[in-house]
């Protein structure tokens, strides 16, 4: 039976917290950051966090909307080319979507950009901040994303929860908890 599966892209295969803990030391150089820390970050406000202004978050989130390469330019995650490749694999039977909250007039074509880049063929990037809404347009029968809630309202749909250090608290809240989509997506062939 063929799936639609709502898959994200940062903190999933994407990794967005150290690029823009990059971008914010540009902005700001005094707050101390250890991107290198495997526990970094350990909340979703690290910014504030780690002592970093509203001022220097807009003015990093301004960089990242105008600067056309910011999104393109991210680091994939260890799992992310197995996890695409998988993905690819899936969608000859499934419909996957890549589905973002990334800002910017260059967001949707840097995250295609970016996708392709890494092993994904013709990717379908909707730019959404209303991801449950988005689950119910298309009938979605699986989302799969770090941001617990971006999945709370999603209802009647299977929410898997991708394993991270700032979400911890919310492991176990959701169908399953995930550190790769070929994990998540092991039973859908």
């Amino acid at each position: 039976m063929k799936q639609v599966i709502v898959a994200d892209i940062d903190g999933c295969i994407c990794d967005f917290n150290t690029g823009f803990a990059k971008l914010l030391k540009k902005v700001n150089p005094v707050p101390k950051v250890d991107i290198f820390d495997s526990g970094f970050p350990a909340i979703w406000g690290w910014p504030k966090h780690y002592g970093y202004s509203s001022e220097d978050e807009d003015k990093a989130w301004t960089e990242v909307k105008n600067s056309g390469m910011f999104w393109r330019s991210l680091y994939p995650y260890v799992t992310a080319w197995d996890d695409l490749e998988f993905l690819q694999s899936l969608s000859k039977k499934h419909d996957i979507y890549f589905v973002t909250t990334r800002p910017g007039n260059t967001a949707k074509d840097e995250s295609e950009q970016w996708l392709i880049g890494h092993g994904f063929k013709r990717p379908t990037v909707i730019i959404s901040y209303d991801k449950p809404l988005f689950c119910a347009a298309v009938k979605a029968n699986i989302i799969i994303d770090d941001k617990p809630d971006n999945m709370r309202e999603a209802n009647g749909v299977e929410t898997m929860l991708f394993c991270r250090p700032y979400n911890v608290a919310e492991q176990g809240s959701f169908s399953r908890n995930v550190n790769s989509y070929r994990e998540a997506l092991k039973d859908v062939m």
